[in-house]
């Protein structure tokens, strides 16, 4: 067997290094004290509805995961629906996904995402406390993984949300071919 050297990709601050059968990244780890997590209400817009993922979401989320979709597979994601908790913004109108996130193990909250045109419109806020409420109520406490350089989820987090840098850590997921 042939000896491959690894491919090593720099963005700002996040180094991704990509072997044959191994994937390495950089996560920043963000944590929300219990007591602050259990959200008194939900505000929702009448327009939108919020319920738990579906199997069949997996293909819009992966769709939309860019530049991180690399280290997983729709058949992953939707394993990780199934599995663990999940919330998704649908349009009453059309039952459109618009925005959603989910549970990656072990219990961190993972791809926070909302489509484009419905940005700007607290849907990240909604599912986030949405989650978190979720998270709080089997006992543990939320957190979530946010892949260094991803500077807005970064201020989301901390800065609108709450939730306090605990430091960061290198994830190296295997593969078997």
């Amino acid at each position: 067997m042939m000896y491959r050297q690894p491919y090593t990709f720099k963005s700002s601050n996040l180094l991704l290094m990509l072997f044959p059968s191994h994937f390495v990244y950089v996560n920043s780890f963000y944590y929300l004290k219990k007591c602050n997590s259990c959200f008194s209400s939900l505000c929702l817009r009448k327009c939108v509805y919020v319920k738990s993922l579906e199997r069949n979401d997996a293909v819009t989320v992966f769709k939309h995961w860019g530049p991180y979709n690399t280290a997983t597979t729709v058949e992953d994601i939707a394993d990780e629906i199934i599995r663990l908790p999940s919330a998704g913004v649908f349009l009453r109108s059309n039952n459109q996904l618009i925005a959603w996130m989910h549970l990656h193990p072990p219990n961190g909250m993972s791809r926070l995402f909302t489509l484009e045109e419905h940005r700007r419109k607290g849907y990240a806020d909604l599912i986030t406390r949405y989650l978190c409420k979720r998270v709080a109520q089997t006992g543990h406490s939320p957190y979530v993984l946010i892949a260094e350089g991803n500077n807005a989820s970064e201020r989301f987090f901390q800065h609108h949300m709450g939730f306090s840098w605990q430091g960061s850590f290198y994830i190296q997921e295997t593969f078997d071919y």
